[in-house]
């Protein structure tokens, strides 16, 4: 990511107010500024997730690359009410909810591409986590009385081959790295290259392939969580039940009388449990 790439939203906006200061009219200005808000962040395949009101705040969830956090915003004034690092979580799109147990402080939810994690909503301070599998988070979770439900889609195997095997595959210079070059000629993969190269220095490294291997490995499915009382890392206890068939990559899950609902990808018929 270069410098001229970050300053690109900024220069149309500049352009923009220096027209009016000049002409007093308005005027179209020719900038990429979309680009330019995508060149800011560490998110190869952009930003999904939404932000949310929650009561006075406006909060936003950017899992990226490097520097990932949660964010709180006054939703009058765009004041920064409070901002919580989020050290080593690796790229997600799914939005955040607000969990309201009937004992106890407000928490937000913050489904991850490894883990589950709670804030509380009116600090930012973390208050429990749990490990999660997925294949990237991209679904948000629902709530049912004090029952807090999470769907994600995984696996027990890694989906990439070892580092080693990629190398005889790839590295045609034998200099132990897997360059953009080498790498785009795979019709599957090469256009993953930009995620898989965490540093964006145009190779990738042992240490990189590693962690984008097991990214969609561990615990996973449609899970139920008491997590009213938790606190630090969840006690396995907490986990109510958990559902690992017939799941959808993409959950947009609904809780009517009392059951849960996810549909399939694409529209086959809805897996379906009973909470209670």
């Amino acid at each position: 990511m270069t410098l001229r790439q970050k300053l690109l939203l900024a220069f149309g906006m500049v352009c923009a107010l220096l027209e009016r200061v000049r002409s007093g009219k308005g005027q179209v200005v020719d900038a990429a500024m979309i680009d330019g808000v995508a060149s800011i962040f560490s998110v190869f395949y952009g930003m999904a997730a939404s932000p949310i009101l929650a009561g006075d705040l406006l909060v936003l969830v950017c899992d990226q690359k490097t520097g990932a956090f949660v964010l709180a915003l006054d939703r009058k004034s765009g004041q920064q009410r409070w901002k919580t690092e989020r050290a080593g979580v690796p790229e997600a799109w799914a939005t955040p909810m607000v969990y309201r147990p009937s004992n106890g402080q407000a928490q937000l939810i913050v489904l991850g591409s490894t883990r589950l994690d709670s804030y509380y909503l009116a600090t930012g301070e973390p208050r429990w986590w749990m490990p999660l599998g997925s294949s990237g988070a991209v679904g948000t979770p629902v709530v049912a009385g004090n029952l807090l439900l999470v769907s994600t889609l995984a696996s027990n195997e890694p989906w990439m081959s070892t580092f080693e095997a990629a190398l005889t595959q790839y590295d045609k210079d034998h200099d132990k790295r897997i360059s953009n070059q080498e790498f785009k000629a795979d019709k599957e993969l090469g256009e993953h290259f930009g995620w898989i190269d965490a540093d964006s220095d145009g190779f990738v490294t042992a240490a990189e392939w590693n962690v984008a291997r097991t990214l969609g490995m561990g615990d996973f499915g449609a899970v139920a969580i008491r997590a009213d009382q938790a606190q630090g890392k969840l006690d396995p206890a907490k986990v109510t039940w958990r559902f690992k068939k017939g799941l959808p990559y993409i959950p947009a899950p609904l809780v009517y009388q009392n059951v849960y609902y996810t549909v399939r990808d694409g529209g086959r018929p809805a897996s379906t449990t009973r909470l209670g």
